[in-house]
């Protein structure tokens, strides 16, 4: 049974599967943001990212995609940051709204690079990227689902990906790591935890049942034509992605001071 509880950048699910019991049958599927973004970007929090929850593995993940303006007369990510380099201030990105995936890849990409640009929110990616490719906004990062289509008829064109390797589905796009700009990898995920307290036995026989459904083929299918690639692994391995996130993103938030509330 899905209970969706939607709003506050998923922080409402995340308080009421933090207060279920701990016995295996209340589960949270969160974004990787709930618990490696909001505690940064949000004052205060209903839950305790750190304490609340107990990993039981990875579903999926997927990385984000630079697209840019047509008319910017630069086709690569070296090119871009020469130009932006050239224009401080001149160049924009757009972002479904503060704190988001896209806008933290973007404040990434700034603080790394060297760059100085100017961030623009929208409520929601479809609007920010009708206006990229209007020309109202230079750039954005997006997910490859809702943006091949427009780099295939040439509304957008694409100067790289944010993940460690070159995704199975855009095998001709290189990374931002392959493009020079060593140490940017930025791969969202989502995964499966249960309530802090639950008995370790009802975790392992989870993550086995997890892995195990993860390794169908109809269910690799389904979220392959998403634009996700299956993220099996054993609880120690999500924690770790948790512990990562938090740590590539403190600096960024204290850099930028981004708040979402």
């Amino acid at each position: 049974m899905i209970d969706n509880r939607p709003g506050a950048n998923t922080a409402i699910a995340a308080a009421e599967a933090a207060r279920a019991k701990p016995d295996g049958y209340t589960l949270f599927q969160p974004m990787n943001s709930t618990l490696t973004v909001n505690p940064y970007a949000f004052s205060k929090l209903p839950y305790d990212p750190l304490r609340d929850f107990t990993p039981i593995g990875g579903i999926a993940g997927y990385s984000l995609y630079l697209l840019l303006n047509p008319q910017l007369p630069v086709k690569t990510l070296p090119e871009l940051i020469r130009y932006a380099k050239a224009r401080p201030g001149e160049l924009t990105y757009a972002s479904g709204g503060n704190g988001t995936s896209n806008h933290l890849a973007g404040e990434l990409l700034k603080s790394m690079a060297g760059i100085d640009m100017v961030h623009v929110p929208y409520k929601g990616n479809v609007i920010a990227q009708q206006d990229v490719i209007a020309g109202r906004v230079s750039m954005m990062f997006d997910f490859w689902s809702t943006s091949q289509q427009q780099v295939k008829t040439g509304r957008l064109k694409v100067v790289g990906s944010t993940g460690d390797a070159r995704s199975s589905f855009t095998p001709d796009i290189p990374t931002f790591k392959e493009s020079g700009l060593d140490g940017y990898s930025m791969t969202a995920w989502f995964g499966l935890f249960a309530p802090a307290a639950t008995p370790r036995a009802i975790v392992d026989k989870l993550n086995a049942q997890l892995r195990a459904a993860l390794a169908l083929p109809s269910v690799r299918h389904k979220l392959s034509v998403q634009g996700y690639e299956a993220m099996p692994g054993s609880p120690a391995d999500l924690q770790a992605l948790v512990d990562a996130g938090n740590a590539l993103w403190t600096p960024v938030f204290r850099k930028a001071n981004i708040r979402a509330d």
